[in-house]
């Protein structure tokens, strides 16, 4: 896959993960009011990077952290999008934000469990 340069500011592999969020099968309802959560930009035609988009955390490479990215971009570090009104499936998608460390999606109206893929992330704390 072929990243936009205007949506880096964020390891290549984690805007893909996000960006894979929003154009899965449920993805117009987790983007839908949140700013930047949308490939097409934010409703002006432009486009957000994604460490700038509502609810992510993002951790700059370097001395003293515990980001090793190669690319020598931010790393996702959180996602917190509670009480947003979200439905459906937790995304498995998730699971590919190896250097997330906080998830928080309580108070919203998702179904299921949570995925095997998230729940194998080393850095995430509970």
């Amino acid at each position: 896959m072929i990243i936009d340069p205007t949506l880096t500011m964020a390891s290549e592999r984690d805007t893909a993960a996000l960006l894979a969020l929003v154009q899965g099968p449920e993805g117009r309802e987790w983007s839908a009011s949140l700013k930047g959560w949308s490939a097409e930009g934010d409703g002006r035609g432009d486009l957000v990077p994604v460490c700038e988009w509502e609810g992510v955390a993002c951790r700059s490479p370097g001395p003293g952290t515990e980001v090793d990215v190669s690319d020598g971009l931010p790393a996702i570090v959180g996602v917190q999008l509670a009480g947003r009104g979200l439905s459906g499936t937790i995304p498995t998608e998730f699971g590919l934000l190896t250097h997330l460390e906080t998830l928080v999606l309580k108070d919203n109206v998702l179904r299921g469990g949570i995925p095997d893929e998230i729940a194998g992330l080393g850095n995430l704390q509970t």
